[in-house]
């Protein structure tokens, strides 16, 4: 019981992670493409 908590547990941390991950990294690309444009 308890091991199959700490399971699901884990997986919502691991997903919420990785949701963090893809926004950070569409975060970063707005900000590079925002950054090229006033390059040009």
């Amino acid at each position: 019981m308890t091991v199959l908590h700490n399971a699901k547990k884990l997986k919502l941390f691991v997903t919420k992670i990785q949701n963090e991950v893809e926004l950070n990294e569409k975060y970063y690309l707005c900000i590079n493409y925002e950054h090229q444009k006033k390059q040009v």
